[in-house]
């Protein structure tokens, strides 16, 4: 320890321990000394240690700090993302699909067993978006003017022969959920498809997907940032349409992945 003030005048005492400086009023520096030579001649070492951790903790919250304001900053349009990173696979079985055949589609109303009383539309709608990249569908309004029964295969199929579809979608949606938990928000769904052949009612393709999305809200200077999952709850119709995409897309890019390819 080396004491480089007047022990004796009444400014503060610095002191010097293994690299850390503190600084002491000279009666408490008196007592400290003493007290550690007479009783615990180690607390003193272990005093200047919790301060340096203490400062290290607080060279770690400025540093967590810093990173939270700065996340999402920055930009990847310099980046190249290989098409394994795009699409996904899908749990599917592919029976006769072909790049020949089908090439036009009913895509048949849709039967929901989640929650959302609108689940089946939205799973429904982007199928239809989906699908249009590999044949004309036919209009939704004309299909369910046509449908008796939703989720009935023998309407279904009378229906699409009636449109001259080479093939009829039946789906349903299995999942919706959305969560908001003030730093959290989650959005999940879940979709099922069959097509089958119009000519003979063969499946010809099946197949099951899942997406989901979550959003954690920070913690600037000990305060709460609900901000993000506050968006991701604002705006979860959008969202969850986006995940029905998503699992489209992949179906059709694993049944025609042609379609898909990159330019060269």
């Amino acid at each position: 320890v080396t004491v480089s003030n007047s022990v004796l005048d009444n400014q503060a005492v610095t002191c010097y321990f293994n690299k850390s400086v503190v600084r002491y009023s000279p009666k408490l520096f008196i007592a400290r000394i003493c007290h550690c030579h007479q009783d615990k001649p180690r607390r003193l070492h272990r005093e200047f240690a919790d301060m340096r951790k203490s400062r290290r903790y607080q060279k770690l919250f400025f540093a967590i700090s810093a990173a939270s304001l700065l996340v999402g900053c920055g930009t990847t349009r310099r980046i190249s993302y290989p098409k394994e990173h795009t699409y996904l696979p899908t749990s599917s079985k592919n029976s006769g699909f072909t790049k020949e055949y089908p090439r036009s589609f009913t895509i048949y109303p849709f039967k929901n067993i989640s929650w959302n009383k609108n689940a089946g539309i939205r799973g429904r709608r982007s199928v239809f978006e989906s699908f249009s990249l590999i044949g004309p569908c036919v209009q939704m309004q004309e299909t369910d003017e046509l449908a008796s029964n939703s989720y009935n295969f023998d309407d279904a199929m009378k229906v699409a022969r009636k449109q001259k579809s080479d093939a009829v979608v039946i789906g349903e949606v299995l999942n919706q959920e959305q969560t908001f938990l003030f730093l959290y928000a989650y959005n999940y769904v879940e979709l099922k498809i069959t097509v089958y052949d119009t000519r003979d009612g063969s499946q010809l393709y099946t197949a099951k997907g899942w997406s989901m999305s979550n959003e954690f809200g920070g913690m600037i200077f000990w305060v709460p940032n609900p901000i993000l999952p506050m968006i991701e709850n604002m705006f979860w119709s959008r969202v969850a349409m986006d995940l029905y995409h998503r699992i489209t897309m992949d179906m059709v890019e694993d049944v025609r992945p042609d379609l898909l390819e990159y330019p060269k």
